[in-house]
């Protein structure tokens, strides 16, 4: 279960999604210390709890298309960090 650089960043969110469930694997939770309070709740907004863009946007105070870039932002480096990872 790695996400690879072709998927989308909705197909990325699909693959954290299992992650979230107890006794998941492989153990991602160092990918997310390095994470801000923003990017954490920028997270939990997309992924725990399916929001849109236009709802995470109300959430934060942003536009939905500045949601869209940050998380897409977010993604690409998790993406990048979690490869660093597996190798």
């Amino acid at each position: 279960l790695y996400p690879q650089d072709s998927l989308t960043d909705d197909e990325l969110i699909d693959q954290f999604l299992p992650l979230t469930q107890p006794n998941a694997a492989p153990d991602v939770s160092p990918l997310f210390t390095h994470l801000s309070d923003d990017e954490a709740r920028l997270l939990r907004l997309a992924v725990l709890h399916d929001l849109s863009s236009d709802l995470i946007a109300q959430e934060l105070g942003i536009t939905p298309g500045a949601a869209r870039v940050r998380l897409h932002r977010l993604l690409k480096r998790l993406r990048h960090s979690f490869k660093k990872e597996e190798l």
